[in-house]
């Protein structure tokens, strides 16, 4: 998902590549990533611009839900905050904590 001022919440799906003729500009801008399963997720960057993850929320069951107490973890919800950028691409990867020990990589250009 993109949140920005200007553009709002934006869902992305899978296969998107770009927001398309949503304008995400103004005074803030977040991304947002769902991972499924443990991993450690890398810095994301923006326009040459890394950044950590703001929010790591643990997330369970099949549909990633907040987890209640006693529910096992199945996945993470992250979010970057790129605050002061309104156009670019965004990629964001994470290394996996599980046998393969798999590396998982995506971008998004945002408008």
């Amino acid at each position: 998902m993109v949140r920005s001022q200007q553009g709002g919440d934006q869902t992305i799906l899978a296969g998107d590549f770009s927001t398309g003729s949503t304008n995400h500009g103004g005074s803030y801008l977040f991304v947002y990533a769902w991972q499924v399963g443990y991993g450690n997720p890398n810095n994301a960057t923006m326009n040459g611009l890394s950044k950590s993850a703001a929010l790591r929320e643990a997330r369970c069951g099949s549909n990633l839900h907040r987890c209640q107490a006693g529910e096992t973890v199945t996945g993470w919800l992250y979010g970057w905050d790129f605050t002061g950028q309104s156009a670019g691409q965004v990629k964001a990867s994470a290394n996996s904590v599980a046998s393969p020990f798999g590396y998982w990589s995506d971008s998004l250009y945002i408008n």
